[in-house]
């Protein structure tokens, strides 16, 4: 029997389901702080969420006339502080 009570077995695991991936955000959120701690002094998890989502990649598919196609990989390039941040973390 689950710890909680709900009106249904289904809404219980939805809850069970929920904590779950709460509690792994916060143990993440945790790991990263530790590590930006001993890499970046003050920066904040936050902030290294934030930042990577001004890059871009983008496949432009362009088909040819005997029936390939070709793709492109495009991507922006990052910003001095986004760069700055990839390379502390090593990615």
């Amino acid at each position: 029997m689950p710890i909680f009570e709900v009106g249904t077995y289904h809404q219980a695991e939805r809850i069970a389901a929920h904590l779950f991936v709460a509690f792994l955000a916060y143990c993440l959120s945790i790991t990263l702080r530790q590590r930006l701690k001993a890499l970046a002094g003050g920066l904040m998890p936050r902030v290294v969420f934030e930042k990577p989502a001004t890059l871009q990649l983008l496949d432009v598919r362009v088909p040819t006339t005997d029936g390939r196609e070709l793709l492109l990989v495009r991507r922006t390039e990052p910003d001095r502080d986004v760069a700055l941040l990839l390379a502390r973390l090593r990615i």
